[in-house]
């Protein structure tokens, strides 16, 4: 078992070092904040708000839409560096980094917790009401957990 747990981390070590030396190769710039959220309800257009601006030079969006970081167990045990690795991108600085994920409107816990990862986000709300249609708005949301 003690051989088994060596391996892995001599593993780990050369995968991390192989991702910098790529990094750099590519020049994918180095991770920063993800700053802004896309949450919102079924039909309440938050693919086609994560579509349009992701097509913008000044906005990135990870791998792919649905990240669920903040929401799922097993995804926010991988820790921070690997949710920001989500977001590598070839953009020459992007100014926003996009997670998109509208699952975060049903989880008491996600707003508390992007707040302890960025005390500054800004959130997109989609939601869909039958008799106007979509309604996305925007939000610089404050620590829910102050009182």
């Amino acid at each position: 078992m003690r051989k088994l747990k060596q391996k892995i981390q001599s593993f780990t070590v050369r995968v991390n070092i192989m991702l910098g030396i790529i990094s750099a190769y590519l020049h994918i710039r180095p991770f920063q904040k993800v700053n802004t959220f896309i949450v919102g309800t079924q039909k309440g257009g938050t693919s086609a708000l994560y579509y349009y601006l992701e097509k913008s030079p000044e906005v990135s969006g990870g791998y792919k839409k649905e990240i669920g970081f903040f929401s799922q167990e097993h995804t926010s045990k991988l820790g921070k560096d690997w949710y920001e690795r989500q977001f590598a991108t070839f953009k020459k600085k992007p100014k926003i980094l996009l997670d998109a994920t509208p699952e975060y409107l049903y989880y008491p816990s996600v707003p508390e917790r992007i707040y302890k990862y960025n005390p500054d986000p800004k959130i997109l709300w989609g939601f869909y009401d039958q008799n106007y249609g979509y309604k996305i708005t925007c939000h610089t949301v404050q620590c829910p957990c102050k009182t």
